[in-house]
């Protein structure tokens, strides 16, 4: 059935928050040339705070970078002294920071690759919508 055959009818659609799932709508859609998700605005606020800590952590890589050429240069740059602690123990303390820098660094950077696209957040919240039809549907 074509939309210009369709007999006009009076629709029900609610925008906001509805307490009636039974009387949200009784349009008919056909032909669309999209996809039509329906979730709830709670599904979709947990999906993009979810894709925005994910994103964060493309720049999380910034800070280990800064700190592992910081302390990587104080090594070679410095003559450690005895000040506290022995001039060694001084310069094993910044070759293990060094050391955990850099495998701080390495992980940031392979998270900073494991970043979510904008169709995995698409697919999440078409998910949520097929669940939600069959709700609406019982």
């Amino acid at each position: 059935m074509s939309i210009e055959k369709m007999p006009p009818q009076e629709s029900r659609i609610t925008i906001g928050s509805s307490k009636d799932m039974e009387t949200v709508s009784e349009l008919y859609l056909t032909s669309l040339p999209q996809d039509v998700i329906t979730t709830t605005e709670d599904k979709v606020r947990l999906t993009l705070m979810g894709y925005l800590k994910k994103t964060e952590k493309k720049k999380g890589w910034l800070t280990p970078m800064g700190l592992t050429i910081s302390l990587t240069l104080t090594l070679m740059m410095s003559a450690f002294k005895d000040w506290g602690l022995t001039a060694d123990t001084w310069k094993a303390v910044f070759v293990i920071g060094d050391i955990a820098s850099a495998a701080w660094l390495v992980y940031a950077v392979v998270e900073s690759f494991r970043s979510v696209k904008l169709d995995d957040v698409i697919a999440e919240l078409k998910k949520h919508s097929e669940s939600m039809i069959k709700f609406v549907k019982r």
